[in-house]
Order: structure tokens, then C-alpha cells, then sequence
């Protein structure tokens, strides 16, 4: 399966209460931007995942892997998976318009 996962500039945020699962409940208003990633995910022998960046991004805790292992959590059959991210979108705060393009 290969998808791309587009970008989006959060407008606002409202955060509710934190969860027992350690998230927040909040309210945001995104707007879309025509940039992506390239996502690939195939089942394998063993779990790997590969990422490379086009452009600066943080290495922060990975939420690829952290998805898959909590479907892992509820679908215990779920196979094991090779993952390739491809990262053209920066993430967090280091997304910003600068002299009449977005970096």
C-alpha cells in the first residue's frame, strides 16, 4: 500500500481535558496545504521501518511505529510490516512562510 499523507497548517487549537491514554481532547480548525509525504507500508517477515528526509524535521517520538503498535494492541494476528516514509512535509513548528514560499 502506498499513500500520501497530505499537510495541513493547524488555524486553531483548543485544548480540553488530557485522556488516560495520555492525549488531549481538543478542537482545531485545519486548512490544507498541496504538500505530502510518500507512505509505504507492505507486510514482511520482520517489522523495519526506513524514513528519509527531504527537508529538516524533527526526530521526535515516532508516530508510524507508535500507530502499529497499538493496532498491534487490539489485533494481536496484525503482520509484521516493512514501513518507508519518505518526508517532504518539516514537522512542528519549523513549517513556516518565508519570503514567498512555504519552508
Amino acid at each position: 500500500m502506498v499513500c500520501f499523507p497530505h499537510c495541513k497548517i493547524n488555524i486553531g487549537l483548543h485544548i480540553h481535558a488530557k485522556r488516560k491514554d495520555g492525549f488531549h481532547d481538543i478542537e482545531s480548525v485545519f486548512y490544507p496545504l498541496p504538500l505530502y509525504d510518500a507512505l509505504e507500508i507492505v507486510v514482511a517477515d520482520e517489522m523495519h521501518f526506513r524514513r528519509k528526509a527531504l527537508r529538516y524535521y524533527a526526530t521526535d517520538q515516532n508516530i508510524v511505529l507508535k500507530a502499529y503498535q497499538l493496532l498491534k494492541n487490539d489485533y494481536p494476528n496484525l503482520p509484521l510490516i516493512r514501513i518507508a516514509l519518505l518526508k517532504n512535509i518539516p514537522t512542528g513548528c519549523r513549517f513556516r512562510w518565508r519570503i514567498g514560499r512555504w519552508c
